[in-house]
């Protein structure tokens, strides 16, 4: 009887309808998160920060305390952050501690800013604090003064720092950019008498972006400094600074401009001898920009036959990159052609870009998002021939001479060679402009059936993205990267050929 009553009971559960299970999810990034979300990365979904007082972090993987919210609580998970409002909390006058664990009030000879929730900026040459040096809590902000030879710093006023060499005049420390005698003004975060910069004027500091025309506070900043520490100290990390400058001017000059002091002082450099003993055209202590002794001789410098080496089908051809920052200061060497490569794909495809003779090509739609991600850097490509380096010159398509785009065309008489590139600009134009190749092509003309080639050239046409747009801020931009071989006019094609299509890549 029990048998007969269990046969009947898997009789009935085998008559239930089944449950299905969907596996799929939505594909979610943190770009797709509105601004009152966060990602959590453990569902890989957008979720709304919890309670008042809460903000996403600024990485977009968790939410934390807004401004003038102390810290109650955080277990790092689901619902755990706990905020709790100064003004409640205590009284008005309050805020947020810098560290953002609890309240404090403000200076009252600072006072507190209602629009913001903070408490307003200690005076120049103080930092702020909201503990004691034992670590204890104080009560109330303090504005800790900067005495002698430290100030409290341009950017991040959280301690005393000391200051730049040129603000030490005797015993006056470095209190003000002043002295008894003489105009001092502070420009790059350096004193100078005035009589030491090269004149003040709007157009220094112009950078165009396609038909647009900005005033980047970058150059305000930086280029009249850089000028004057790299003119009197060939200072390097300065020279290099304003050298940089040209290049962000895609090498067009017009009028007083960074490329103008540029050229300016390589030709001073080079009267005073400061130049290599192998290359004339590169002075020491500057970067090497232009071709100058054979600037409207383009071919004289793609026609050489010094490349003695014989490269072998499928060979790896080694390519090194020297890396700086923006600001002048040398980052390394990079040894790869994934440099130039925006669109990613497996390694071992990316890998083939530098097989000799392997024609390669790849394509995709890059996120403008991840554009403005892109750590801005500049290089310095060579190929590498045994122990020894090559320099590989650029051709840049945007570059102008007067109103022609002369590097655009084929006739290589025009073009006009220089050497070092970016991959992404989002520094110089601030919020409004970045910057991106829309094309890179690395080309290698062969001079015999043997293996041996003239210098490779890099060609790169960079495109202008107004990020004010939001449609374009939200959108893709198409991108590609080639490496090609030819002789003569014809193309070669050889056994060994990659093609890489890729789809609209996501961040």
């Amino acid at each position: 009887m029990a048998r007969k009553l269990l046969i009947l009971f898997m009789s009935l559960l085998w008559c239930l309808p089944s449950v299905s299970i969907d596996f799929k999810i939505p594909y979610e990034t943190p770009d797709d998160c509105t601004p009152k979300q966060y990602f959590q990365f453990s569902s890989l979904r957008c979720q709304n920060c919890g309670t008042p007082g809460q903000t996403p972090s600024e990485d977009l993987l968790s939410c934390v305390c807004q401004t003038g919210y102390k810290v109650v609580e955080d277990k790092g998970g689901l619902n755990t952050l706990v905020c709790e409002n100064c003004d409640t909390a205590s009284s008005a006058n309050t805020t947020s501690s810098l560290d953002g664990s609890f309240c404090v009030s403000c200076p009252n000879d600072v006072g507190f800013n209602t629009n913001t929730g903070t408490c307003n900026s200690c005076p120049d040459n103080y930092f702020a604090t909201d503990r004691r040096r034992d670590g204890s809590r104080l009560k109330s902000r303090e504005c800790v003064p900067c005495i002698e030879d430290t100030n409290s710093g341009l950017t991040y006023k959280q301690s005393c720092q000391r200051c730049h060499w040129s603000f030490l005049f005797n015993d006056t420390f470095c209190s003000s950019c002043s002295k008894d005698e003489g105009d001092y003004v502070i420009s790059g975060g350096v004193c100078f008498t005035e009589t030491r910069l090269i004149p003040d004027a709007a157009s220094l500091y112009k950078v165009k972006y396609g038909d647009k025309e900005i005033t980047s506070p970058f150059f305000q900043f930086h280029l009249r400094a850089a000028q004057a520490v790299c003119q009197e100290n060939s200072n390097f990390t300065a020279c290099q600074l304003l050298g940089n400058l040209c290049v962000m001017l895609e090498y067009t000059e017009t009028g007083n401009d960074a490329c103008k002091q540029y050229t300016d002082l390589v030709n001073s450099k080079s009267s005073l001898g400061v130049v290599s003993d192998v290359n004339q055209d590169w002075p020491i202590v500057m970067p090497w920009l232009f071709y100058q002794n054979s600037a409207n001789n383009a071919p004289e410098v793609l026609d050489k036959k010094d490349i003695t080496q014989q490269f072998q089908s499928n060979e790896d051809m080694n390519f090194v990159f020297a890396v700086f920052t923006l600001n002048g200061s040398f980052v390394g060497y990079e040894t790869s052609l994934d440099v130039l490569q925006i669109c990613k794909d497996r390694p071992s495809k990316m890998a083939s870009a530098s097989k000799f003779a392997t024609t390669y090509q790849s394509s995709c739609s890059v996120a403008v998002k991840e554009l403005m991600k892109k750590p801005m850097l500049l290089y310095d490509m060579y190929l590498v021939l045994d122990k020894t380096l090559y320099p590989v010159p650029l051709l840049l398509e945007n570059f102008k001479e007067g109103d022609e785009k002369v590097n655009e065309g084929t006739d290589r008489e025009k073009w006009k060679l220089t050497r070092r590139f970016f991959v992404i600009d989002n520094l110089v134009g601030g919020d409004q402009w970045i910057r991106y190749p829309e094309k890179i092509e690395l080309n290698v003309r062969m001079r015999s059936t043997d293996g041996e080639i003239f210098p490779p050239m890099l060609r790169i046409r960079y495109k202008e993205l107004d990020i004010k747009d939001e449609e374009i801020l939200n959108g893709n931009q198409d991108a590609s990267f080639a490496v090609t071989y030819e002789m003569d006019t014809a193309k070669i094609k050889k056994d060994t050929e990659v093609f890489v299509c890729f789809s609209p890549l996501e961040s």
